[in-house]
């Protein structure tokens, strides 16, 4: 909240209406509203989402997790480096920071730094994958990139050093 008071308390406050609403609705002192269209195929997601929440009880996991994660914070979580996923991911968790919040990072301009990472982790994992396959050590790959440095180095005829 000491980051972004405006945004937050703004997001805050829409969480709470929408609670009290909801309790509204469920006794009965408001009607719902009748939704169409794509809003009510939204409601049926949602509420798809809720019963998914409330059902699914996670347990640990043998392999990594890699977290994507708004640098800027709406609301209150206790783990915010690690999103509670420490807890579960036992070969440990990669963050990756993208500019904005939780939703406005999946917006432009901070969606190109979200593909950017995406993309550099997908390669990563194909790295890494194609390692195991044919059994090559992180020492053979960086002797690899150094011979690739050093000749295209030289094919542009940069010299480094005396």
């Amino acid at each position: 909240m000491f980051f972004q008071p405006v945004s937050t308390v703004k997001y805050q406050y829409a969480v709470l209406s929408k609670k009290i609403n909801e309790l509204f609705y469920t006794l009965g002192i408001r009607n719902r509203p009748e939704l169409t269209g794509v809003n009510a195929n939204i409601r049926v997601i949602e509420e798809t989402n809720i019963k998914a929440f409330k059902n699914y009880h996670l347990t640990p996991f043998n392999d990594k997790v890699y977290l994507f994660k708004a640098k800027e914070r709406l609301y209150f979580v206790d783990d915010f480096a690690h999103l509670g996923w420490t807890n579960y991911a036992q070969k440990g968790v990669s963050v990756y920071e993208v500019p904005g919040d939780h939703k406005t990072m999946f917006l432009p301009p901070n969606v190109s730094v979200l593909e950017s990472c995406c993309n550099l982790l997908w390669t990563i994992v194909k790295l890494n994958s194609f390692m195991e396959i044919r059994q090559i050590t992180k020492d053979d790959v960086a002797l690899c990139a150094e011979t690739f440095i050093d000749s295209t180095i030289s094919l542009l005829g940069i010299t480094i050093g005396n």
